[in-house]
């Protein structure tokens, strides 16, 4: 019972986290519900960069691989961001 509560406390401050502007971000909040979409019968999602991340099989799926994906940048080092940062620079350039 102790970790359901723990786990719908994590989600109420990732749904709360993604209501808010990010550093360095102004005026009216993106639009992050429209990150999920379908390719023929996989789910993804994409990153604000435009980079799509999948695929899922179905989009609760999606939606789960969003939250690790925000918990990765939350918990990385800096180092780690940058090189994370720079291979989806090359990915969007091909």
């Amino acid at each position: 019972m102790l970790a359901v509560a723990h786990e719908n406390r994590r989600n109420e401050y990732r749904v709360q986290a993604m209501r808010m502007n990010r550093a360095g971000e102004r005026g009216d909040l993106p639009g992050r519900e429209e990150r999920f979409f379908i390719t023929g019968e996989s789910w993804f999602f994409s990153t604000r960069e435009g980079c799509p991340i999948g695929p899922y099989k179905n989009k609760n799926l999606a939606g789960k691989g969003l939250n690790d994906f925000l918990e990765f940048l939350s918990l990385a080092k800096p180092k780690m961001l940058t090189k994370f940062y720079s291979s989806l620079a090359e990915d969007i350039a091909y």
